[in-house]
């Protein structure tokens, strides 16, 4: 008889154990049911030891700050606990993205500034779900047109179903539209064409596994337009980023889909 007893660790799937006992006439009755009480107890205690605590730093700057990855030059801006509820965002300071999430779960915000280049420097926000209700999953969400902000409200869905979530402000702030920070500035363009985004995954899935002491199961991408083109672009760079891909609609040819802008996309 095989008995198989499942139990759900850090909120995936079921890990399974299974239990050999002996053929028909090994034990008498009583005997068996000692020996199976014996059994479940010890199972459980393994379980529960391997179980991980649901414990994580402070979310202060000083306690976080040294979870950041020593190859980037990285500095925490803000580190805001948000209760169960609540809100967070940045309103009408972050031009693309005014919009505040509200009635999240409990989480720790972080806004976290990136050196890319002597000249230049991106931003990532990140939302850590309370470790009770992280699934050990991570989604990264793209941003539209030529927008430079955090986009917080489009991060807001994915703690609700136990996500960190992650986006990267692509090195400046501005509408969808507007694109003098561009001008004579090439390590900006840099940024938003693709490296704020790769560097804002890199120090954010270091920082999130070392804040949580596991590693991340599955990382996950959705963006549309220029979104769809940041997780296109990824996924083809650097193809170990994502183990999921949502793209819509995505920006690709520049020089022809923004045609209007031709001058700056040359």
């Amino acid at each position: 008889m095989v008995i198989t007893i499942e139990t759900k660790l850090d909120g995936g799937g079921g890990d399974f154990l299974a239990v050999v006992l002996p053929p028909k006439g090994g034990w008498s009755l009583p005997s068996w049911k000692s020996q199976l009480t014996a059994i479940t107890i010890l199972t459980t205690s393994i379980l529960l030891a391997l179980r991980p605590s649901h414990h994580s730093p402070p979310c202060t700057i000083p306690a976080l700050a040294p979870l950041l990855p020593p190859s980037h030059q990285a500095t925490i801006e803000a580190a805001t606990p948000v209760p169960a509820g609540s809100s967070h965002g940045e309103g009408p300071a972050n031009t693309p993205y005014p919009w505040i999430p509200t009635s999240l779960p409990p989480l720790c915000a972080l806004t976290i500034r990136v050196s890319s280049s002597p000249t230049s420097s991106y931003r990532l926000g990140l939302y850590l779900p309370h470790p009770s209700l992280w699934k050990r999953r991570l989604l990264t969400v793209g941003n539209g047109g030529f927008a430079g902000g955090i986009n917080w409200i489009d991060m807001a869905p994915g703690p609700h179903y136990g996500m960190a979530s992650l986006s990267t402000d692509t090195g400046h702030n501005s509408s969808s539209t507007e694109t003098s920070w561009a001008n004579a500035n090439p390590e900006a363009k840099q940024d938003w064409g693709w490296r704020a985004l790769h560097g804002s995954v890199v120090v954010g899935r270091h920082l999130v596994e070392r804040y949580y002491s596991h590693k991340i199961r599955y990382s996950y991408f959705s963006g549309c337009s220029t979104g769809g083109r940041q997780g296109l672009r990824e996924t083809m760079e650097f193809p170990g980023s994502f183990d999921g891909v949502l793209v819509g609609a995505p920006a690709w040819w520049a020089s022809r889909v923004y045609n209007w802008r031709v001058g700056w996309a040359g």
